[in-house]
């Protein structure tokens, strides 16, 4: 397992690059209004030491191996001339690469990855997405009674909507 040396420090525009590139900013509904938050990255299996350093850079978050997921294809035959014109069989199952996610979603924690992109910001389209989902950050961060989740589920479903995955499955 290849990790990076402790005397090796990212560049923190580098840790902003790659979370524009590759980062995730969502979140889950629990017990009807309520949410939870994260931020995630996720990466091909050989890049782990990219998230290694991410996590030591930042301070917080987990690292998580992905199982790979079974896909099975099909796969056209070639005729034989009994079957006629063409057949369909499923191939072998074609399991995916590995990928490794890290995650943050501890609200304590959450506040280091808002501390970081508030001082190098992102620069991209991920910026608005950022901007939503540290609103809600922002707000859920306050003492339980204090939230108005009403304002803050208005929030949630402006950044689901603004999401590109979202927007991609819309589209199709």
């Amino acid at each position: 397992m290849e990790t990076v040396p402790r005397e090796t420090e990212l560049s923190p525009w580098f840790v902003t690059g790659l979370i524009e590139g590759l980062g995730t900013f969502t979140f889950s509904r629990r017990f009807g209004d309520r949410l939870d938050l994260y931020f995630a990255i996720k990466v091909p299996g050989r890049d782990r030491h990219l998230l290694e350093g991410v996590q030591a850079f930042l301070s917080v978050g987990r690292i998580y191996d992905v199982k790979p997921a079974r896909k099975e294809k099909r796969v056209a035959d070639t005729p034989s001339p009994s079957e006629g014109a063409h057949s369909e069989s499923l191939a072998p199952p074609d399991v995916t690469a590995s990928r490794i996610y890290y995650r943050v979603h501890r609200k304590h924690e959450l506040e280091a990855i808002v501390a970081h992109l508030d001082r190098y910001p992102l620069q991209g389209a991920k910026k608005e997405l950022y901007r939503l989902w540290r609103e809600i950050a922002t707000r859920v961060s306050r003492p339980f009674r204090q939230i108005n989740w009403s304002e803050v589920m208005d929030l949630a479903r402006e950044l689901s909507d603004a999401s590109p995955r979202r927007r991609s499955r819309g589209a199709s």
